[in-house]
């Protein structure tokens, strides 16, 4: 996630998602918006980890600074100084891209994650259907790919 003075945006593989106009989009109570509820553990997996020897998921922070990470993961990374901090109250904004690639969650992965650790099991989303979605890439020839 990226905040500057004016705008806050998240980089998934490369494309930018406008949140600022997506929280105000939701505010707004634009028609086509989807509310919706996501499962805390699905949605963890997301986030950047690894399995230990011993079969468990160790976020990059739970991993002992005497062993060399076992098999990384991709993923989203965060920040988890910032993910301590978090009220889990609220919401996270998903997307959907065309049927074929699925979709993302584009805000509130500091909040899932600490969902996950305080053992709450869901979260609402509010979800962009593709055709939303669209409204929240700047660079054209993927918005056209994608959505």
């Amino acid at each position: 996630m990226n905040i500057t003075k004016e705008r806050e945006t998240f980089n998934f593989m490369g494309l930018d998602f406008d949140v600022t106009k997506a929280k105000e989009m939701i505010e707004a109570k634009t028609k086509g918006l989807e509310e919706t509820t996501i499962d805390i553990e699905e949605m963890v997996m997301s986030i950047q980890h690894d399995i230990g020897p011993d079969g468990k998921l160790y976020f990059e922070e739970e991993i002992p600074k005497n062993i060399k990470k076992w098999k990384a993961t991709m993923g989203i990374g965060i920040d988890y100084e910032r993910a301590k901090k978090v009220k889990v109250e609220g919401y996270a904004i998903g997307i959907q891209f065309k049927s074929e690639f699925g979709g993302c969650i584009i805000d509130g992965w500091h909040r899932i994650y600490k969902a996950y650790k305080t053992g709450i099991k869901t979260m609402k989303c509010y979800c962009f259907s593709a055709n939303l979605a669209r409204k929240l890439v700047n660079n054209p020839r993927m918005r056209e790919r994608l959505f």
